[in-house]
């Protein structure tokens, strides 16, 4: 996180009031929202890209273990629907997907902030905008 609004509303999800030029400091805090296990997935999976700019449907199961297929029947059709993650041209032997991430990171950890912790939200704040359309 850099962006310092993305760090003012995180800092206010853990319980601190930011204002200019003073120090935090704690306030009440909120219920907490929970992370649904799917949007924990999500970050899971994205993590790679941190490190990569594309990742191969072998190392994405690596990384995501048991909760691949999962992933890869549920999670990631929304993904490549919402234009998060692409499709890339695969180039090595044998036949798999690769896939590239398609948002900068800046606005996913800004969507993934907003979602309140619901991969329905996530997605949707990643969408593109259809009234932006030409």
């Amino acid at each position: 996180m850099y962006e310092p609004e993305h760090i003012r509303r995180r800092l206010g999800q853990w319980g601190f009031e930011v204002e200019d030029g003073l120090k935090p400091r704690p306030r009440e805090i909120p219920p907490a929202s929970e992370m649904s296990g799917d949007l924990k997935l999500v970050q899971r999976a994205l993590r790679v890209f941190s490190r990569a700019t594309g990742v191969n449907e072998k190392t994405m199961q690596k990384r995501l273990g048991v909760k691949f297929n999962h992933f890869k029947k549920d999670i990631l059709p929304r993904l490549l629907d919402a234009g998060v993650l692409e499709e890339r041209p695969y180039e090595g032997r044998g036949t798999q997907r690769r896939f590239g991430i398609a948002v900068p990171m800046r606005q996913i950890e800004h969507a993934i902030a907003e979602s309140g912790g619901e991969l329905g939200r996530f997605v949707a704040a990643l969408e593109p905008d259809e009234h932006q359309a030409s």
